[in-house]
C-alpha cells in the first residue's frame, strides 16, 4: 500500500508536486473514489520524534484524515509497533549507528551532519529549483522514436531492476512522448551493467549551453599557488541525478525499452548540456565560498585545502552546512577527511 495525502490539503499547503499518469483509486469498502483518478505525485517533509522524514504521497480526496502512511512507510522506516497500546517507537539510535558505521571514516568533528551522508533519503526526487535542466531544441526539430535494441535475459533482469528502482524513487514516469531515444548497457570496468540512452538525435537538436566547465589545469593551479597540507575530497551522491529536468522538458528526454517509454524526470548522463547545468548549480550554491582560495570543484568532485587545521576544520564545515541546506549528499566510502595526500582529477596532490 502506497501513501497518500489528501489534494486540498497539499494545495493549501503549496507542496511540491509532479504529474504522473492517471490511475484509478478506491475506497476500502471498494468503492470508486469521489476524486475518479490519481494525477499527481506529492513530496513532503514530517518530523516524528524530533526527526524529519521525507514522504512521497498520491494526491487523492480523503475525508477524515489529510495524510495516510501506507507499508511503503512503514518499509522504509520500520518503527516498532505495541498493538495494545496503538503506539509507535523509532530506533533513532540505531539508524544513527548504521549511519555511522557506513561512514566509520567520517571525523567526529563532523557527526552533525551525519544526514548528508544518509543513502536513503539521497534518493529521493530533489526539489525544483531555478537550476532545473532545460531541452532547447532548435526550431527544425522533429521527434525520432528509436529502435528498441534486444537485450539478453541477464541484462532485461537488470532493465527491470532500473525501471523498478527509477520508477519508486520518482526519477523516471511512463510515457506518451512522441520522441523516443533507444536504451542499453554497457560493461564496467566491474563486470557490473550501466544503463544508458542514446541521445545522440537528441542532443544533435539541442541549442547548446556555452556555460564553463573548469580546465582541470586551472583548478590544479589554483590548489598548488595556496601550497596546502591538508586536503579533504568529497564525492556527491547520484550526480546528475541532483538535477530535475525543467517542468514541460521532460517528454523531450523519453527513451525506449524492451518494458515500455519512460521519461526521466531529472537529468541523466549522455545529455549534451548536463555538465554546464551541473557546474552552474554547483557555481551558484558555492559562488562566495569558491572566491576564499580554499575550496575548487569539478562538476561533482569537491576539493577543500588548507594550511592549518583548525581552519580546515572550519572550512569543511561550512561546505557540509551548504551541501545540507541544498539536500545534496555524499558518498561516504569515496570521500576523505583531513589528509596530507589526496587523488584529484587523476592526479595526486
Amino acid at each position: 500500500m502506497d501513501n497518500y495525502i489528501d489534494i486540498q490539503f497539499a494545495r493549501d499547503h503549496n507542496l511540491q508536486h509532479q504529474s504522473i499518469p492517471p490511475r484509478p483509486v478506491f475506497n476500502v469498502d471498494g468503492s470508486p473514489n469521489k476524486a475518479a483518478a490519481i494525477k499527481h505525485k506529492v513530496f513532503f517533509t514530517i518530523s516524528l520524534s524530533g526527526q524529519p522524514m521525507k514522504i512521497e504521497a498520491y494526491a487523492t480526496v480523503l475525508d477524515r484524515n489529510p495524510i495516510i502512511l501506507g507499508l511503503s512507510w512503514f518499509k522504509c522506516f520500520n518503527p516498532v509497533i505495541d498493538w495494545i497500546t496503538g503506539k509507535m517507537r523509532f530506533c533513532w539510535d540505531q539508524l544513527l549507528r548504521a549511519i555511522k558505521t557506513l561512514a566509520s571514516n567520517i571525523p567526529k568533528y563532523l557527526e552533525k551532519f551525519l544526514s548528508v551522508f544518509n543513502k536513503n533519503t539521497a534518493e529521493w526526487l530533489p526539489e525544483r529549483k531555478p537550476w532545473d535542466h532545460v531541452i532547447d531544441l532548435e526550431a527544425t526539430f522533429k521527434p525520432q522514436r528509436g529502435k528498441v535494441y534486444p537485450l539478453s535475459p541477464a541484462k532485461l533482469k537488470e532493465l527491470d531492476t532500473f525501471i523498478e528502482e527509477n520508477l519508486r524513487k520518482g526519477y523516471i514516469q511512463p510515457s506518451k512522448s512522441p520522441m523516443a531515444s533507444p536504451f542499453f548497457f554497457i560493461n564496467k570496468k566491474s563486470g557490473d551493467l550501466r544503463p544508458c540512452q542514446d541521445y545522440r538525435k537528441l542532443n544533435d537538436a539541442t541549442i547548446k549551453n556555452a556555460y564553463p566547465i573548469p580546465r582541470v589545469e586551472d583548478l590544479l593551479d589554483r590548489v598548488a599557488s595556496a601550497k596546502p597540507t591538508i586536503f579533504t575530497k568529497l564525492d556527491l551522491h547520484a550526480g546528475y541525478n541532483n538535477v530535475c529536468i525543467k517542468e514541460g522538458d521532460e517528454w523531450k528526454g523519453a527513451f525506449i525499452t524492451p518494458r515500455g517509454l519512460f521519461e526521466p524526470m531529472v537529468m541523466f548522463f549522455g545529455m549534451t548540456n548536463s555538465p554546464a547545468t551541473f557546474q552552474a548549480m554547483i557555481d551558484g550554491i558555492f559562488a562566495d565560498l569558491l572566491l576564499e582560495g580554499w575550496l575548487v570543484i569539478y562538476i561533482d568532485d569537491i576539493l577543500i585545502y588548507s594550511t592549518d587545521y583548525s581552519e580546515h576544520q572550519q572550512c569543511t564545515q561550512l561546505v557540509l552546512q551548504r551541501l545540507k541546506g541544498s539536500d545534496l549528499f555524499l558518498k561516504p566510502e569515496k570521500c576523505f577527511f583531513d589528509v596530507s595526500e589526496v587523488e584529484f582529477l587523476g592526479f595526486i596532490l
